[in-house]
């Protein structure tokens, strides 16, 4: 039984919902009330800016990696958000439990093609049409001068094993790219104020999550897609454990408006993990598609890693609120999010050789920090 499906599969929210609750209209004002309990709910969108990560090499004729080829693109594309928050006040305390939650689905295709302007125009010196083979002289040629050449392809294993009888890099010009990706992003605070409830600072435990799940196919487009391709899934999985401390400080303009600022550092321990499961088959040659590979060459590679460190976050948050009645407020919010460590895959690194016949570095988890924002509107009810 797959577990995490289940739990997806009860998280199914109708944004539509919400945002009946955001009502705008010119009402009665009334003003703030002082209330022990209040609940808040809210929804939005969020921008998420995270390093992005591909097996999608070019290299030049000596299968030198001199750079990669990006099979997606989530820049721009908001994740719907959805947000909670508890407070418990007495004079002299103030608890809160609030929380996030955003999912984002994409879908890329791409079709890409290198420069085989230098393989044509040597082949054809050497006095053979391009795709015949690689006759001496156009080797001679590849040696001497390796960056003429370029080709696109991929990293044939993720784990560094060798492919027989072939470069480690497997070849794919030109190439098409199918990204299916999946990204949640969630967390939840517990804090406790120390001054009044109107501004003070919170300090409390915290957690956040970050999962991107990745579906990928990829072939040699100038063949039928099953000849040479290859097709891998992922899953990375990063939990931030540690604790928050909050600051905000409210300004009522008048009996109606109230504007707030909120700021927050979160101080974690990062835990991650990565599954990958990779498949490519090879069974034509690379410039002659009518030489055969038999057998076929396959290598289906499965990497775990896991790895840890430390992380900060940081927030800035501003809201405006509007007094609908004595009980029901309605928030607009703007907000920057900051993480100082977001795990991503790198699965080979630019001036690698891969050559025939050696294995190499298998990828592993590095880190780059990125940026969110976010815009919600939400609604305040006090008991």
């Amino acid at each position: 039984m797959n577990y995490f499906k289940v739990a997806n599969s009860m998280i199914n929210y109708n944004l539509s919902i919400y945002f009946v609750i955001f009502l705008i209209g010119f009402l009665p004002i009334q003003s703030y009330a002082q209330s022990n309990t209040q609940v808040e709910i809210g929804v939005g969108a969020l921008w998420l800016d995270l390093p992005e990560s591909t097996p999608f090499v070019e290299v030049n004729g000596a299968e030198e990696v001199l750079g990669f080829i990006d099979n997606y693109d989530t820049t721009d594309k908001a994740a719907p958000l959805l947000t909670f928050s508890i407070d418990n006040n007495t004079d002299t305390s103030h608890i809160n439990f609030s929380g996030f939650f955003s999912q984002l689905n994409t879908r890329d295709s791409k079709e890409y093609s290198g420069d085989r302007g230098s393989w044509t125009t040597t082949a054809e010196t050497c006095g053979v049409p391009f795709g015949d083979g690689i006759p001496q002289c156009l080797s001679d040629a590849i040696s001497a001068n390796p960056d003429n050449f370029r080709l696109l392809g991929w990293v044939g294993a993720i784990d560094g094993s060798a492919l027989r009888g072939t470069p480690n890099f497997a070849w794919g010009d030109p190439i098409h790219i199918t990204t299916k990706r999946n990204m949640k992003f969630f967390g939840m605070d517990l804090t406790s104020k120390a001054l009044t409830r109107k501004q003070g600072i919170s300090i409390g435990p915290s957690y956040q999550r970050l999962i991107q799940k990745t579906d990928i196919y990829a072939y040699e487009s100038n063949r039928k897609p099953d000849v040479n391709y290859t097709s891998l899934t992922e899953k990375l999985d990063a939990s931030y454990y540690g604790g928050a401390i909050k600051i905000d400080s409210d300004i009522e303009l008048n009996q109606s408006i109230r504007f707030s600022a909120k700021g927050s550092l979160g101080f974690y321990y990062l835990d991650s993990k990565y599954r990958g499961t990779q498949l490519t088959y090879l069974s034509a040659s690379a410039l002659d598609p009518d030489i055969t590979i038999n057998p076929a060459i396959t290598v289906n590679p499965d990497l775990n890693i896991n790895d840890d460190r430390f992380a900060l976050t940081a927030q800035l948050n501003m809201l405006v609120s509007y007094a609908y009645s004595e009980d029901i407020d309605f928030n607009i919010n703007a907000g920057i999010r900051y993480l100082s460590h977001v795990p991503y895959i790198r699965y080979v690194d630019k001036g690698a050789v891969l050559e025939g016949g050696s294995t190499h570095n298998p990828a592993y988890i590095d880190y780059k920090h990125a940026l969110g924002y976010q815009i919600s509107w939400s609604a305040n009810w006090r008991f």
